[in-house]
């Protein structure tokens, strides 16, 4: 038996492999976004989620409390997930190389320009 947290849980990919780990015995910590969802995969990982939380990580203050009381609840974690970020437009990723690597909400700090580095 391994304890995951899965950031993210939400997410097609995430719920599936959520479900994946509860089919093998594993303890979950969920976190997504949409409390409807996760009331779902809750359910259908009955028996195995120790806990679950809806969560904007846009909050990086309560992202670091979020991720304490989750480790808490699994009493440590084997193995993470995180399958939650940002996302370009779609089209505009498809058709620009920069625009998929470098979407336009986030900024290149003066200093990191000339690195190519990007901050997030």
């Amino acid at each position: 038996m391994q304890r995951v947290l899965i950031f993210g849980a939400t997410s097609s990919i995430a719920s599936e492999v959520a479900e994946l780990h509860a089919r093998r015995g594993d303890q979950l910590y969920l976190i997504g976004r949409n409390t409807d969802k996760l009331a779902a995969l809750a359910r259908r990982c009955a028996g195995h989620v120790v806990g679950t939380r809806s969560a904007d990580f846009s909050d990086l203050d309560a992202a670091e409390v979020l991720v304490q009381v989750a480790v808490e609840a699994l009493g440590g974690v084997d193995r993470v997930l995180i399958a939650h970020g940002a996302l370009g437009d779609q089209l505009q990723s498809e058709r620009s190389i920069t625009a998929a690597r470098l979407p336009r909400r986030w900024t290149r700090p003066a200093s990191a320009a000339s690195s190519g580095a990007a901050s997030t």
